[in-house]
């Protein structure tokens, strides 16, 4: 999955807490609700992070694997522009072949310790932001703004402005 801004101007952001975020009743979940067939009842998995990492444009060729947040954001750094976005996998091989996903939930939670101190803003504009869906493969441990991988909006899960500052 990948998490951006749908609008990415300065001074805009959505700050969550990683896999890597000492708190672990903080860190992002995958719940998945699914049938094997249309007379079984419905069977329920979470599903944790395998990799993740934020991309920024500030530094296009460094990997970010080991933090503790993953970021949307459109901000300044001494007064230079820059935008982040984030990169989440998770292993779905628990799910049978075959297997109809008839509800999925992500949670992702406000990261309130972030070195980012502006946390969620919308302070030049609406903050929303947008899930797609990764296209093409990428590796944690290597991933940065220069080898991102390629994205779809088909089925592209749009949400709303947030409301506070480290809004879950």
């Amino acid at each position: 999955m990948l998490i951006k801004l749908n609008t990415e101007v300065e001074y805009r952001s959505m700050v969550f807490c990683s896999s890597q975020y000492p708190d672990t009743a903080e860190r992002p979940l995958l719940v998945i609700t699914y049938k094997t067939d249309s007379t079984s009842t419905d069977s329920c998995i979470n599903l944790a992070v395998t990799q993740e990492d934020y991309l920024d444009n500030i530094a296009p060729n460094t990997n970010y694997s080991t933090s503790q947040e993953i970021d949307a954001i459109a901000w300044t750094a001494s007064s230079t522009s820059f935008i982040s976005r984030s990169v989440i996998d998770f292993n779905f091989s628990a799910i049978p072949a075959g297997a109809t996903i008839t509800s999925a939930t992500l949670s992702l939670y406000g990261d309130s310790n972030t070195s980012n101190y502006q946390g969620d803003s919308p302070l030049s504009g609406s903050n929303d932001w947008s899930i797609q869906r990764v296209t093409s493969a990428w590796t944690g441990s290597t991933v940065t703004w220069n080898t991102q991988p390629a994205s779809t909006t088909i089925d592209e899960v749009s949400m709303p402005q947030s409301t506070s500052q480290y809004e879950d």
